[in-house]
């Protein structure tokens, strides 16, 4: 292709679909990005809104609870269904696949059975049959809770489902983009590349001036041979022709270094930390505490997990369970002052989360998460973390969240509550 304008025309027309190509990939990404916000979004609410549930049923124990004012708690539970149904709204707003929608609905409609059925405890409890009322607590308000929670977890599968159905499909307009851009770079170069038979007859034509030339320079080329070949020896051009290229200019050690990798913050698996939160909220017996806690450790790489609580003085605190410890290290180990120079002494009595980092001279770092009920802190949960994971922020706001849940099934010593409520 020898005429220029048509040539000019095929680089426009190749930059033209290249920019096109691009602008369109990057609106995927936007896209794609907005899905993933938006999937975070939505386990994020996911995850308050079961942590809410646990705590409102904790807060309903309360009715049939000796030495608590049953005014209060009734005004607490009031506030608690009001905080649950708003988050639920909020969440629902937020849902895009019909399944999930359903699931919440569903959800909506039992935390309104779960309304009258506090109504009812409520009348029992005012018409002094704890006994009944204990029993709707324990038995059919906490099936109805798993119920709500288990809804809860099916609009978030649903929902996780269609944000990534929705980026696989954005996946493939990137590729499809990628190579239609592509083919139309590899058609415009073919069509831009010489062809043979004009470079043939190009050299056709050098051959016949090449011709015409030759018997005029034979004098001169044959007296200039003489003195070109001397002055290459004394140049030392011959030397030069017969070098490699590899022994002239041997290769920059810049070319064998390793590319720079780039690091990532740690973060925990979100469905593995879904999946614990629900098998929290369902359990209802300590025995299901050291499989839990195995599966917490696993999931924020914790080479040991410590749950304390107060012992029977009220003024200190000891191991009740453990992850990583045998039996003889957790008695070794033995209470800690409440009042004591450490970080789960500190954790207890500020009620908020301290992170010890590891230093140059050991691996371990620690994060320590305080236990902390509607009306008091019940405990300390501490975990001693490796590789450095301390310092990663999701990994502390899901040890929050795992401690939140704890809280929920976690109490002090009945001894160490009477004292407490007599400092009270």
């Amino acid at each position: 292709m020898r005429r220029l304008w048509l040539r000019v025309v095929l680089v426009v027309a190749m930059l033209a679909a290249a920019v096109a190509a691009s602008l369109e990939i990057f609106r995927a990404e936007q896209r794609i990005a907005e899905n993933r916000r938006a999937e975070e979004a939505f386990t994020s609410d996911t995850w308050a809104l079961t942590v809410a549930l646990g705590e409102l049923r904790t807060a309903q124990r309360a009715y049939v609870s000796a030495g608590r004012d049953i005014n209060s708690g009734m005004v607490d539970v009031t506030r608690r269904f009001e905080g649950v149904s708003d988050q639920l709204s909020g969440l629902a707003g937020k849902a895009t696949a019909s399944g999930a929608i359903t699931a919440l609905n569903d959800a909506a409609a039992m935390i309104a059975s779960l309304q009258r059925m506090d109504v009812q405890i409520r009348e029992h409890v005012l018409a002094e049959r704890p006994l009944i009322a204990s029993d709707l607590i324990f038995t059919d308000t906490s099936e109805l809770t798993g119920e709500i929670v288990d809804q809860l977890e099916r609009a978030r599968a649903t929902e996780r489902a269609s944000h990534q159905a929705a980026t696989a499909a954005e996946r493939r307009t990137e590729s499809n983009l990628l190579a239609g851009g592509g083919g139309v770079v590899l058609l415009v170069v073919l069509l831009l590349l010489p062809r043979a038979g004009a470079a043939r007859v190009d050299e056709d034509a050098g051959a016949d001036a090449g011709e015409i030339a030759a018997d005029d320079a034979d004098a001169d080329a044959s007296a200039g041979s003489v003195t070109a070949g001397a002055a290459g020896d004394l140049l030392g051009l011959h030397e030069v022709a017969d070098s490699s290229p590899s022994e002239a200019a041997p290769p920059s050690p810049a070319t064998g270094a390793a590319p720079a990798v780039e690091t990532r913050e740690p973060a925990p698996d979100l469905q593995r930390a879904a999946d614990l939160c629900t098998d929290l909220v369902r359990s209802n017996s300590p025995a299901d505490l050291p499989a839990l806690l195995a599966r917490a450790a696993q999931m924020l790489n914790a080479s040991g997990i410590i749950v304390w609580v107060l012992d029977g003085t009220g003024n200190a605190l000891r191991p009740a369970i453990g992850h990583g410890y045998s039996s003889a290290a957790l008695a070794r180990i033995g209470p800690l002052p409440c009042d004591g120079d450490n970080a789960t002494a500190a954790a207890w009595r500020d009620g908020r989360m301290h992170v010890v980092a590891s230093n140059g001279d050991g691996p371990y770092g620690a994060i320590v998460a305080p236990l902390v009920s509607p009306d008091h802190c019940s405990g300390v949960l501490s975990l001693e973390m490796d590789d450095g994971w301390e310092r990663s922020e999701a990994v502390q706001s899901t040890v929050e969240i795992v401690a939140a849940q704890l809280a929920t099934l976690v109490s002090a010593d009945p001894a160490a509550e009477a004292a407490r409520r007599t400092r009270a």
